[in-house]
């Protein structure tokens, strides 16, 4: 089992939230970007949805974690999860 440390959670973050950043036009408005977000980590653009669901996945299985921590915040990526799945679905 390899060890997941919270500069390795810090770059999934990051790398997360760079793809969205393309992903989303900058003159989007709010409610666009936000449905841009969740149809990128619904499965079409599959980059994103696959580092989502490791983020996701790696979150659920530590909940002290950095990731967990970020999901529980409020910003974009969480706000698009929780009306897709839930808290922690």
């Amino acid at each position: 089992m390899i060890a997941v440390t919270e500069d390795y959670e810090r770059q999934l973050w990051k790398e997360l939230n760079l793809l969205l950043a393309d992903a989303v036009p900058d003159d989007a408005s709010g409610d666009e970007a936000e449905r841009l977000i969740m149809l990128a980590i619904m499965g079409h653009d599959t980059e994103i949805y696959q580092l989502h669901e490791t983020v996701r996945r790696l979150a659920r299985n530590r909940p002290a974690g950095y990731l967990r921590g970020k999901l529980d915040e409020d910003n974009p990526v969480s706000r698009a999860r929780r009306r897709l799945y839930g808290k922690w679905a």
